[in-house]
Formats: structure tokens, C-alpha cells, sequence
């Protein structure tokens, strides 16, 4: 695994991490079922994708990191500090978020896909203005509960 792949990998474990942490309390309880999650990379010519996925009650939620492939090389520039410097500002990873409601059937063939048209065809998430990351990803965590409002 690459250092970018690392990363990624890095960066979707801990909104594993604070999702799972924050609506465990709600899962472990005898009203709700328990919560999905898993990995899917989805690989084409330029790009590689990594998709951290929960699924629960009907809704999923994807968080994606987008890496881009370096399709040529140049072994005369490799080891230039400006051209890695370039190269690196080419390919910075970039975390985006899709959700929504699907049935077993759906997230099967989602997951099973080699493709990931599907999952961009969802509803696409973006933190509010004055949120957090933090905020954002808790508040995705919530929408994935579907709590029930009396």
C-alpha cells in the first residue's frame, strides 16, 4: 500500500471511528438493528477510489476518497523536488460523501458493482457553512439512525 492509499485508508478509519462511537449507543438498544460498514475500492485508469460505507435500516451512507493514478512518468524528472512538489499538488486526495435510502437489493448491487456510477447518482453531502468536520460527519451519523420524532 502506497502512501496516499495509507492516508486514505487513515482518514476514512477515524470517521469509522467517530461514526461507530457516536451512534453505537443508539444501535446497541433492543429498538434499532445493528449497522453496516465495510470498505469498497473501485480502480479505473486514472483514479483509484476508496469507499468507507454504512448501511442501516434501508439508508447508506458513502464516504470516498478519490486518489488519481499518475498515468505517465518521466524517469528524467524523478527525483526533481519541484517536480514532485508539482506532481503531488496534482493529486491531492479529496474526501466527498453520498447518501441514501436503498434497498438490500440496491446496496448489493452497489457493492458488488465494479463501478461506482451508482453511489455518485445518490444524494451528494457537503459540510454547512459554519459546520465542522466533525459536525458534519455527526450529523450524517444521525440521519443514518433515522430516528423516529414524536
Amino acid at each position: 500500500m502506497g502512501h496516499q492509499e495509507s492516508e486514505v485508508r487513515g482518514t476514512l478509519e477515524d470517521i469509522e471511528e467517530l461514526t461507530l462511537s457516536t451512534i453505537g449507543p443508539f444501535v446497541a438498544s433492543i429498538f434499532s438493528e445493528g449497522i453496516e460498514s465495510g470498505y469498497k475500492e473501485y480502480e479505473t485508469a486514472d483514479r483509484l477510489t476508496t469507499y468507507l460505507i454504512f448501511a442501516h435500516k434501508g439508508r447508506a451512507l458513502f464516504y470516498g476518497v478519490d486518489i488519481q493514478k499518475r498515468r505517465f512518468t518521466i524517469p528524467a524528472l524523478e527525483g526533481d523536488p519541484r517536480c514532485e512538489e508539482y506532481l503531488t499538488s496534482l493529486y491531492t486526495p479529496c474526501l466527498f460523501a453520498h447518501r441514501g435510502d436503498v434497498t438490500a437489493q440496491e446496496l448489493a448491487d452497489i457493492v458488488c458493482s465494479s463501478s461506482d456510477y451508482d453511489i455518485g447518482s445518490l444524494e451528494s453531502l457537503a459540510p454547512g457553512e459554519e459546520e465542522t468536520d466533525k459536525e458534519f460527519f455527526l450529523r450524517n451519523a444521525m440521519w443514518l439512525l433515522n430516528p423516529m420524532v414524536h
